[in-house]
């Protein structure tokens, strides 16, 4: 009976890391989610964004979430087209980014 109750927890476990490890995967796109797997970051300390005076630390900012990011915060209007190079990046702020006009505007 003490085999059954741990092969059904063994199972139980195995089942729900599967889960987790696709609700993960289903979140990126496959590009970012082959670079997450053993990513080479190119910012690795808060220190790194100081060098580029505007810009926001963010542990999770980088392009797939993966890695951190020096993020520079632009309001709506603003230019979100700025190239993502080296861990800086522009992101809009309470705003989404038009792919095709590449400005910041207001959501909903």
């Amino acid at each position: 009976m003490e085999g059954i109750k741990t092969f059904m927890l063994v199972l139980m476990l195995a089942i729900l890391a599967g889960l987790s490890h696709h609700a993960r995967a289903a979140t990126q796109s496959p590009w970012c989610a082959a670079r997450c797997v053993a990513p080479k970051c190119h910012v690795t300390s808060r220190d790194f964004c100081k060098t580029h005076p505007g810009t926001v630390y963010e542990p999770k900012g980088g392009f797939c979430g993966c890695c951190p990011g020096c993020v520079r915060y632009v309001d709506v209007g603003g230019s979100c087209s700025d190239p993502r190079l080296n861990g800086f990046y522009v992101k809009c702020r309470n705003s989404t980014c038009n792919n095709d006009t590449k400005k910041c505007e207001a959501s909903g």
